[in-house]
């Protein structure tokens, strides 16, 4: 029964990684609430007047910055978040800022290889993100690779 019960557990812990690794690309403009795709944007303060008393004069076009977010894999066992920063006005964007971060708990791996725009308007960035996620086993003769995904998500900032 205790063998029973091992087995079933290690079949789990296989088998729950496995629909997170092998999920479609999804670009998060499409489909936001995928399950393995989260999506944040966030809006940030105006700046404020240093003369608190005088009415600020602004042009025409007022700069807003904002915060994109995505992540693809299941947090804490292992994830790759892709972060934007982009400075908007109501003519254009602006990327001010990018990175990948990614974290995993043995034997779980997955890494991030990239983020990289790919095309661009006026009103628009495209971005291309690569990534590695994979099952490892060690054995007495080094690390067995037991599933292996290269993934590529399109990321689209409007």
């Amino acid at each position: 029964m205790r063998m029973k019960n091992l087995m079933s557990t290690l079949v789990l812990l296989i088998v729950l990684p496995l629909v997170f690794v092998s999920s479609p690309n999804v670009s998060a403009a499409d489909n936001a609430s995928a399950s393995t795709q989260e999506f944040l944007k966030v809006a940030s303060v105006t700046p404020v007047s240093e003369n608190a008393g005088l009415p600020l004069l602004r042009a025409a076009s007022t700069t807003k910055y904002y915060k994109y977010q995505w992540t693809r894999g299941a947090n804490p066992l292992m994830y790759v978040k892709d972060v934007i920063y982009t400075k908007e006005t109501s003519s254009s964007i602006q990327e001010t800022s990018k990175y990948q971060q990614s974290g995993y708990i043995l034997p779980y791996y997955a890494s991030h290889k990239g983020l990289s725009r790919s095309s661009s308007g006026a009103k628009w960035i495209k971005y291309q993100s690569k990534k590695v996620m994979s099952i490892k086993y060690p054995t007495p003769w080094g690390q067995t690779t037991l599933i292996k995904n290269n993934l590529v998500d399109y990321r689209t900032v409007q």
